[in-house]
């Protein structure tokens, strides 16, 4: 699958209603994309410290699902999450 795909995939899971089942996937699916990108030759610096920020914020996310937050924000993770697959999809086109 392309890392797109799998980018747009993880942006429409994180939404309001998730709980913490779902958060091993979302890790999964994370994984998958870092590795990708990692390998990418057009990744640059801002691509790495992106997949860190990511890497964070699905931290913070997780850990409020987990905790039995009433409502969890997705914004921040959803936010970077959309923000890779742009600077990806801009550098392809």
């Amino acid at each position: 699958m392309d890392v797109l795909e799998l980018l747009g995939g993880l942006h429409n899971a994180l939404q309001p209603g998730a709980t913490a089942g779902d958060t091993e996937t979302w890790r999964e699916t994370f994984a998958v994309i870092r590795r990708e990108v990692e390998v990418d030759p057009a990744m640059d610096k801002y691509d790495r410290e992106t997949l860190e920020v990511i890497a964070a914020k699905l931290d913070v996310l997780i850990a409020e699902l987990e905790a039995g937050k009433a409502e969890p924000d997705f914004k921040p993770a959803r936010t970077w999450v959309a923000a890779l697959g742009t600077a990806i999809h801009r550098r392809r086109s």
